[in-house]
């Protein structure tokens, strides 16, 4: 009898839990919050235009206490849009990060080098737990007082409550649960002991060397 008993509970669990967590998953992702006044604002690169527009309309409403919009990592889209419908606001570009982690490195290094030390940071609410776990993860010397506040950019597709619905929220939502595991991985523990950027070289080599081989 103690046996079946503990088969159910397994049954029970293996079924249940993952269940719990698929219809929890939207709200555990969506930490964003309510604009306050920061020393800047920083636009994330990719995703869509809901990005910068959320930005400079926060930096027309004087959230920007610096006067200052960071637009960081894939942006080509994001100046262009600036420069065609914002061209009288003032922005500052860093195109050299390639992913969510080294954007996080770039805002911080911009904000030690000013002496900043809160920033507002717009991305998409699917985008926000990722964000706000690089943020508390990845480190520069001096960044023990900064503060970042997560800003929803406003997409429609979103719903963190309904989030599987659409077909763009749960593939957002899904790809995000993964890519929280890769960066605890990348940046918890490679990046701290020293071995991120060799891993990386890594990678690069070997995509490299299959590419050949086709």
């Amino acid at each position: 009898m103690k046996n079946k008993i503990r088969i159910l509970i397994c049954i029970v669990l293996s079924v249940g839990l993952p269940v719990i967590f698929f219809f929890n998953l939207g709200k555990y992702l969506d930490v964003t919050q309510q604009p306050l006044k920061a020393d800047i604002i920083v636009c994330l690169g990719g995703g869509s235009l809901e990005r910068i527009q959320k930005a400079g309309l926060l930096y027309e409403e004087g959230y920007a206490a610096k006067d200052t919009l960071l637009l960081v990592g894939d942006a080509e889209a994001n100046i262009e849009y600036m420069r065609t419908y914002k061209p009288e606001l003032r922005f500052v570009v860093d195109l050299e990060p390639e992913n969510t982690g080294e954007e996080i490195y770039a805002v911080k290094r911009y904000m030690k080098a000013h002496g900043y030390k809160q920033a507002l940071i717009v991305t998409h609410p699917s985008h926000s737990r990722r964000v706000s776990f690089l943020t508390s993860l990845i480190s520069v010397e001096g960044d023990e007082e900064m503060r970042f506040r997560i800003v929803d950019s406003g997409v429609a597709w979103w719903d963190e409550e309904r989030y599987y619905q659409n077909e763009i929220g749960r593939h957002a939502a899904m790809s995000e649960a993964l890519k929280l595991v890769y960066n605890f991985i990348g940046y918890g523990i490679l990046d701290k002991a020293g071995l991120l950027d060799e891993v990386k070289s890594w990678v690069v080599n070997y995509r490299a060397a299959h590419e050949e081989e086709k």
